[in-house]
């Protein structure tokens, strides 16, 4: 098979058209204070993108910068110990992604 123009396949569009299911050996678990270390895991140390913390579309822009790094942690931290999850976690070869954004690239 193909990618545009006649190319071979880059490896994530091969990957892409894996089966989706049981075969991918995936578990879901909602995002609760006890798998807090593996949301961190996941984001790293800064918070992910800009030390976003996953609070950009929660906040103002102003708030958002001003609480850049371990407010918005902090802030998110919070959402998580809410008794609604703020989210879930997916888990495939002990590498976790948070299942409200598309991380294909974490699931590799």
């Amino acid at each position: 098979m193909s990618g545009k123009r006649g190319r071979p396949l880059s490896r994530y569009e091969e990957r892409i058209n894996e089966p989706v299911g049981h075969e991918a050996d995936l578990t879901f678990h909602p995002l609760t204070p006890n798998r807090w270390q593996d949301f961190e895991t996941l984001v790293g140390p800064r918070g992910a993108c800009a030390a976003c913390w996953c609070m950009w579309w929660r906040l103002t822009s102003r708030e958002f910068r001003d609480g850049a790094g371990v407010t918005n942690r902090n802030r998110f931290q919070k959402c998580v110990r809410e008794p609604t999850p703020p989210g879930i976690l997916a888990y495939r070869r002990f590498v976790a992604s948070c299942a409200s954004r598309c991380r294909y690239e974490l699931l590799v």
